[in-house]
């Protein structure tokens, strides 16, 4: 099942100490900008870089994990 129709995504349990990481070292409020942050960064290395990434199966290597309270009392609303 794809999500493209909204506006929420799921954030990997293992990627949240480094966006937690930027989020620190940028100054960020809220791990919505930490994830702003990194998707306007992305866009400009592709814009700078004639090589396009194969993309990856992540979900294929990955065991599967409870998200139900993984980002426990973060505020995540903008």
């Amino acid at each position: 099942m794809n999500n493209w129709q909204s506006r929420k995504a799921s954030i990997r349990p293992h990627q949240l100490s480094f966006l937690r990481q930027i989020a620190d070292e940028m100054e960020f409020p809220s791990i919505s900008d930490a994830v702003d942050y990194v998707i306007n960064e992305y866009k400009k290395h592709r814009l700078s870089s004639s090589a396009v990434p194969t993309p990856t199966h992540i979900e294929q290597a990955l065991p599967a994990v409870n998200l139900d309270n993984a980002f426990g009392s973060l505020d995540l609303e903008d």
